[in-house]
């Protein structure tokens, strides 16, 4: 509390009050209005404390950061000066960059943010302000330079800040480039990266987040642990003023020549093109024509001075081609692709998308400014010439710009991905691209045998194919966007009456003549080809090697399959939300003067509900019977080995669109359990319990997760939660990204919310004791599970948990251990990144899960304290 300090016995000749606040200094004409200040005020709260609105201390460091290990920053009023004006610009020095307080003019006006940090001693306090330690490699920076900080670009309020509470802001590379990206970029615009000789470069090494255990959290708000992990994650984006969609421009720049020997992070060597032309430098020319007319002014000549190169903006192109990660061929037709003939927007779209697809920190940069420019072009080419709304590039070249704001773990290119989706959708809608008679049948003249005329079919039919794939495209889009950020989907499937994607034979063609030999081969050309509603009918038939299957794309029919199968699950789960909503929220009668609680009136028939949802997991189930099994492992799945001196290897091995490879099985298996993860879950219950909507939301979230925990259902949906993992393990090398990290964040919170249940009703988290509770009930296990894990969901016997560490059969991680749980899938995901850059999503989603681990007993607490209201 603050001290009361009297000014003087009668009244002050400067007019100020007689009552003065020893804290603050503030004077009161009134003594009662310093008493209501002192008790409730402090001088000044930290930068936590006042983020989260609770109450500070006087004393600096704060109780509150001082309990939790936090950095406590605040700032100092005493210090203020004002601001000098701007030097001219011929005077303007590199050392004028850094300056120490004590250089500075006494007017200039400047609040100084100093960090505080928890002393050793109590000597330490003593001898004055607290000294931090520079790291050895600032130690080494030149100390009349320091390049200055993209103040007015923080588009990301609070991404690139130490979350408080939970810690789970871990120093991220900041998004502007610095002298040393603009060194790397220089040897890009040079040298190719890609096409250097293979040698081992060490990773940049990611700092390992601290372990600390859940019992080192404040004792003093459990409710509040776990809602700080959610409050700056990438999809919570809270805009300010210095938002807008110039502000990654300055990544556009890259340095004309390399005077320095730079040492890439990623140099990833292939050898094979799919294209054998090459960007020109005209195409280059309407690539940079498209940046400045996005660019503003401030930032056009340096980005026209160092724009990529064409080589650089080739190899990126190809990256794109070429990755497994985007399969981009099975949209674009790769033996029809000339980069000199495409629309520029679709170009810079591509190159944009491979750049970030590299992980390169400095490429990734340069991809998602490039990408800014790609949202801000094409919608102005449209409404300059308003036919180009049904321009196939074009639609592509918007595709791929959402594929990359979607998954860039960015929160603002989330939101703007999310709300630009209808666009395109509309454009096919009203185009006609989701009906059958915008694909008339192929009619070949087996007479007519000229190069020309197979020429000009093969031409027709890979623009009628392009449009039909690029829906199917979208289609996958639309089902990431809803089962990621749990929103509508906006693709009916009613509406999908366009035929299935043609085989990957036909479609990988090189040649018209191929081409043509091939679908002569056909023995039902005159057959109509099937669409989506007959492969929802019977999955199974098209499964059949004899039933025509060289007019068939499988491996896109079952994409095509599960993106409806959402659809329905979507509507099965609204209505069972809408039915629990109902349920717990009592209609009232007026009678006379007051109002009386009645039971609720159920509009919904709960049989019919069950009767519909049972007929779509019947359906479910027929679809993972026609699914072939999946190949055993290799013993070390690796995309990047290192070639042998003599033959160059490419480390995407080459991927024929459309066919059913390891990779899409996984995908497939993946997408499935997912599926009926969430027919069994509350997902959205179980994220608000979690602490995504803040304290009192997940309070009154308690009682409806903590029913569903106690039902088969709930068991059910930890058995598919736990399959989920099981397929994570299998992936190769770097292919956990997009639509599998995210997968592998809700299978793991499932597992975490249910685990933290689990320990609360067995009396504390931890591992059973041995002999109680029956055999344990391996989740992630394969086949030979099958039984037990019948038994575990039927009847709740057995104790689930997880296998340990990779996989070992001999390592388990029980269930009610939830921190232990999180520990585990946390595993996962570092593994299959190892000794390779993680992209940004996997960045965050790896810090969100670690700070829920490390909430788990202030969880488990806190669903103690509502037990007993």
């Amino acid at each position: 509390m603050s001290t009361i300090e009297v000014a003087g016995s009668s009244t002050r000749a400067d007019g100020q009050g007689l009552f003065q606040c020893g804290a603050c200094k503030r004077h009161y004409n009134r003594l009662d209005h310093l008493a209501r200040h002192a008790p409730g005020r402090v001088t000044q709260a930290c930068r936590a404390c006042a983020t989260n609105h609770v109450r500070c201390t006087e004393t600096k460091p704060c109780r509150r950061c001082a309990d939790r290990g936090l950095e406590c920053v605040f700032v100092r009023t005493d210090d203020a000066m004002t601001s000098p004006a701007p030097a001219p610009a011929a005077d303007f020095q590199p050392s004028h960059l850094m300056m120490s307080p004590s250089s500075m003019p006494s007017s200039l006006d400047v609040q100084v943010e100093e960090p505080m940090r928890l002393s050793v001693s109590g000597s330490d306090a003593a001898e004055g302000p607290l000294s931090q330690p520079v790291p050895p490699s600032l130690q080494q920076l030149p100390t009349g330079y320091c390049t200055p900080a993209f103040t007015e670009w923080n588009f990301l309020p609070g991404l690139w800040s130490d979350t408080d509470g939970v810690g789970i802001g871990q120093p991220f590379p900041g998004i502007e480039l610095d002298d040393l990206d603009l060194r790397f970029l220089g040897t890009y615009n040079t040298t190719v990266p890609f096409e250097f000789a293979y040698a081992p470069q060490p990773v940049s090494p990611q700092r390992p987040s601290v372990p600390r255990r859940s019992s080192d959290a404040d004792a003093g708000d459990p409710a509040s642990w776990a809602s700080e992990a959610f409050r700056n994650h990438h999809w919570r984006f809270r805009p300010n003023p210095k938002d807008h969609g110039g502000a990654e421009e300055h990544n556009l720049s890259l340095p004309s020549d390399a005077r320095d020997h730079p040492s890439p992070d990623s140099h990833i060597s292939f050898a094979r093109r799919v294209t054998p032309a090459r960007l020109g430098a005209r195409a280059r020319d309407n690539i940079l024509t498209i940046v400045i007319k996005s660019c503003r002014p401030e930032n056009l000549p340096k980005a026209v001075a160092c724009f990529p190169s064409a080589e650089l903006l080739d190899t990126l192109i190809q990256f794109y081609l070429t990755s497994p990660q985007a399969r981009a061929d099975s949209f674009i037709h790769a033996a029809t692709f000339d980069p000199n003939e495409k629309k520029p927007e679709l170009l810079l779209a591509m190159a944009a998308a491979g750049a970030v697809l590299t992980s390169d920190p400095t490429l990734a940069k340069l991809g998602y400014a490039m990408q800014e420019c790609v949202r801000t072009a094409i919608p102005a080419v449209w409404e300059t010439n308003n036919s180009l709304v049904r321009n196939l590039e074009l639609t592509q070249a918007f595709l791929i710009n959402l594929e990359i704001g979607l998954w860039s773990g960015l929160s603002r290119k989330v939101e703007i991905t999310e709300s630009f989706l209808q666009s395109p959708l509309t454009m096919f809608r009203r185009g006609g691209r989701f009906r059958r008679s915008s694909y008339p049948p192929v009619v070949l003249d087996a007479a007519d045998q000229t190069a020309a005329a197979a020429e000009a079919a093969w031409r027709a039919w890979v623009q009628q194919e392009s449009f039909k794939r690029t829906a199917f495209r979208l289609l996958q889009h639309d089902l990431n966007s809803s089962m990621y950020l749990m929103v509508n989907p906006l693709v009916s499937y009613a509406e999908l009456s366009l035929p299935l994607p043609c085989s990957p034979c036909l479609w990988s063609a090189t040649s018209a003549q191929q081409w043509r030999s091939l679908l002569l081969q056909c023995p039902s050309l005159a057959h109509q080809p099937p669409t989506v509603a007959d492969y929802l009918d019977d999955p199974g038939a098209f499964q059949n090697p004899r039933a025509t299957p060289i007019l068939l794309d499988v491996a896109g029919a079952n994409e095509a399959f599960l993106a409806c199968a959402w659809s329905l699950a979507w509507e099965c789960i609204q209505l069972a939300a809408l039915q629990r909503t109902t349920a717990s929220s009592p209609s009232t009668t007026s009678s006379s003067n007051n109002l009386t609680p009645q039971p609720p009136n159920r509009r919904w028939n709960p049989f019919l509900l069950a009767s519909r949802r049972e007929e779509l997991l019947k359906l479910l189930a027929h679809f993972r019977l026609t699914l072939p099994p999946i190949p055993h492992p290799s013993p070390n799945p690796n995309l990047f080995p290192p070639p042998s001196p003599t033959t160059t290897t490419t480390p995407f091995p080459p991927h024929q669109p459309g066919t059913t490879d390891t990779h899409t099985l996984l995908a497939l298996h993946t997408r499935l359990d997912l599926i009926h993860l969430h027919l069994h879950a509350p997902f959205d219950e179980i994220q608000t319990l979690a602490g995504a909507e803040g304290p009192e939301a997940a309070r009154g979230a308690y009682a409806g997760v903590a029913d569903w925990a106690r039902t088969e259902a709930a068991r059910k949906a930890v058995c598919h939660a736990g399959q989920v993992l099981r397929f994570a393990r299998r992936a190769a090398r770097g292919m956990l990204h997009g639509p599998a990290a995210a997968g592998i964040y809700q299978a793991g919170l499932v597992l975490w919310v249910w685990g933290l249940l689990e320990a609360r009703r067995a009396g504390g988290g931890g591992p059973p004791p041995p002999g109680k509770g029956g055999a344990r009930v391996c989740l992630d296990g394969g086949e030979e599970e099958g039984l037990a894990v019948q038994r575990f969901t039927c009847f709740g016997v057995g104790r689930p948990c997880l296998r340990g560490g990779g996989g070992a059969a001999d390592e388990v991680v029980w269930l009610a251990d939830p921190e232990a749980v999180l520990g585990a899938i946390l595993g996962i995901l570092r593994d299959n990144y190892e000794g390779l850059p993680r992209p940004h999503l996997v960045e965050r989603l790896l810090q969100l899960m670690e700070a829920l681990q490390r909430a788990s007993a202030g969880m488990m607490e806190f669903h103690g304290q509502l037990d007993k209201q």
